[in-house]
């Protein structure tokens, strides 16, 4: 299935990055990464297209940064 294939594929690249992110601070940002993940939820449940669009950039771009302090310090 090809949904699948590319999910798993999604899947390993975030379970890698992950794995390259410093442990320093890890449980702040795992806390604010759940929060920012029931906000996705939230409004995907509300079935409001463009509040999940949003809250997934936001999460995104957080992640992104996040990502990127995590390299420099390394």
């Amino acid at each position: 299935n090809r949904f699948m294939d590319g999910f798993q594929d999604s899947i390993s690249v975030i379970f890698h990055f992950h794995y390259r992110w410093s442990k320093k601070n890890q449980v702040g940002r795992n806390g604010f990464a759940v929060q920012e993940h029931l906000e996705i939820i939230d409004a995907i449940l509300r079935q409001d297209q463009g509040a999940a669009t949003a809250a997934l950039e936001r999460h995104l771009e957080t992640a992104h940064q996040t990502f990127l302090a995590s390299l420099q310090r390394d």
